[in-house]
């Protein structure tokens, strides 16, 4: 670009030599202003400085839905020290790793344009030490993620679609501590329904409960994806209940979460395109669940009331 300047300025007759290195040098400084501000735009976390990190070499595991089987292969990736949010059950730090694919940011060493991730650890210690609870969270994503591949099978109007996400092991710290690790997601992030019969009021969007009764329907009520939550239509951090409810660790409720769902969802004309039945429910069963749901959207407005008036507090200490 500097040369395409200098080139254009030489053609100007009037403008002596040391004119057009001028020129070349102030359109230089645009354009990396210009790149600059792209960047802020594009990378939230580009003034983190995550490229200045240590860098740290890192197994990762992804899981195939389809062959039930781990791959493993060796990178390295930079972590921040401190957690930047976290949930009731675990805490989310700024991730960077190398890219085998992108083999010219690899051999370069190229930090400052690797993609960012979030490196998800559990808070419990006691559940810490069992990685297993780590590979089973990537298992149930990557499965619900071929459920999405097999909803957009049916031409839905809007299509779904789970983060890739996989586990990271950073075998040279103390325990070999795992991670849960996936793309960052920007966007206004809504929680859809969950694995206790909340259907989200507010968005009123159709799709993610179709996908949810989609699952249950399709599985021939062997299974159903709950917790549907996410950014649009790209979700995350899903739920399974299973008829037995066994597996995918203590959220899966088996069929008393099915019928959790079921009985405060209600069909629209995008479950009648999908061909979906409705479930019915007796008067009773549906009462007891509508009861449930209105109990638990007054707990999350309880809870955010409590959250309003200590964070008023804290600024009146300030």
């Amino acid at each position: 670009a500097v040369e395409a300047v200098a080139a254009a300025a030489a053609a100007a007759p009037k403008l002596t030599a040391r004119d057009r290195w001028q020129l070349a040098v102030k359109h230089s400084k645009e354009r990396r202003g210009t790149v600059g501000a792209a960047r802020d735009v594009f990378d939230p976390w580009w003034d983190r400085n995550l490229h200045q990190l240590r860098s740290e070499v890192c197994m990762r595991y992804d899981y195939d839905p389809e062959t039930q089987e781990w791959a493993e292969s060796e990178t390295l990736c930079k972590i921040e020290k401190g957690a930047f949010a976290e949930g009731a059950m675990r805490r989310c730090f700024r991730m960077k790793k190398l890219s085998q694919s992108m083999r010219s940011a690899f051999i370069k060493l190229d930090w400052r344009h690797c993609p960012n991730y979030v490196a998800k650890e559990y808070k419990d210690d006691a559940i810490r030490a069992r990685r297993d609870v780590v590979f089973d969270d990537v298992r149930m994503q990557m499965t619900a993620k071929h459920w999405g591949n097999r909803f957009n099978a049916k031409k839905p109007p809007k299509q779904v679609d789970f983060i890739q996400c996989f586990v990271l092991e950073l075998p040279d710290r103390p325990g070999a501590p795992v991670f849960c690790c996936e793309r960052l997601i920007a966007g206004e992030y809504v929680k859809y329904n969950n694995n206790s019969g909340y259907i989200d009021e507010e968005h009123l969007r159709s799709t993610p409960q179709a996908f949810s009764h989609f699952t249950f329907h399709e599985s021939h009520g062997s299974e159903m994806v709950v917790d549907v939550q996410g950014v649009g239509d790209l979700y995350t951090d899903p739920q399974f209940h299973t008829i037995d409810g066994e597996e995918y660790g203590e959220g899966n409720l088996g069929p008393r979460g099915m019928a959790s769902f079921l009985g405060t969802h209600h069909c629209d004309d995008l479950c009648r395109l999908l061909g979906l039945p409705p479930f019915v429910l007796s008067a009773k069963r549906r009462r007891e669940m509508h009861a449930g749901h209105m109990a638990h959207v007054k707990h999350v407005h309880d809870m955010e009331e409590e959250e309003h008036s200590q964070s008023k507090s804290k600024d009146g200490e300030g």
